[in-house]
């Protein structure tokens, strides 16, 4: 059966040994982790139907044969200095975030997998290195003012539908080389925007 995850307060939590993991609270606020999340050994952590919300200020760590079910939670990562790692274990519905923010003044960096953003993705704050990785996203992309956004690999507007590309950076952030499928998405500019390039493909 499914191991219920306790909302309270934890430093770091590790999920492994094919077992299933339930949220049954938001760890937010001051059930943050103040540590790292650790996905492995076939087990997969499900944030619920109640689409519970993680915010760590520690490592995201999939080792691609763990999985998240992220249904339409939200994963804010939060690390005031420094860096903090995203290892995503890979992309596709086993290891995709839905809404992903970035509100730690310091940096956060992909590492050894690209990054799949089913949601909205938003940084508020600090540094985000894509670290030569690809980046996809479905819903809105949104920086905000005081942010840097480090370009990597193929920045793709993927799924299908209307979403909303803002950067309220001084002079932009160059996100690179930016694809997006014409025939099944509509981008709306809702500010100046910067990339290397932009491919619309229809």
């Amino acid at each position: 059966g499914n191991i219920n995850i306790a909302n309270t307060t934890y430093n770091s939590l590790l999920f492994s040994y094919l077992e299933t993991y339930v949220l049954t609270g938001n760890l937010t606020d001051a059930n943050a982790l103040t540590g790292n999340l650790i996905i492995e050994d076939d087990a997969t952590l499900d944030v619920t139907t109640n689409n519970y919300n993680i915010t760590l200020a520690g490592n995201w760590s999939n080792s691609g044969i763990g999985y998240f079910t992220a249904r339409n939670g939200t994963v804010t990562f939060s690390k005031s200095s420094g860096t903090q790692t995203l290892t995503s274990g890979g992309t596709g519905s086993s290891y995709a975030f839905y809404n992903l923010v970035h509100s730690g003044a310091g940096t956060l960096q992909l590492v050894t997998n690209n990054l799949d953003v089913n949601g909205d993705f938003s940084q508020t704050a600090g540094t985000f290195n894509a670290n030569g990785k690809n980046q996809n996203f479905a819903g809105n992309f949104s920086l905000s003012s005081g942010t840097v956004y480090t370009k990597g690999g193929t920045f793709t507007f993927d799924g299908t539908g209307t979403s909303t590309w803002t950067d309220s950076t001084t002079g932009q952030q160059d996100i690179g080389a930016v694809s997006i499928n014409g025939t099944t998405k509509t981008i709306n500019l809702a500010s100046s925007v910067k990339a290397t390039s932009v491919n619309v493909a229809v």
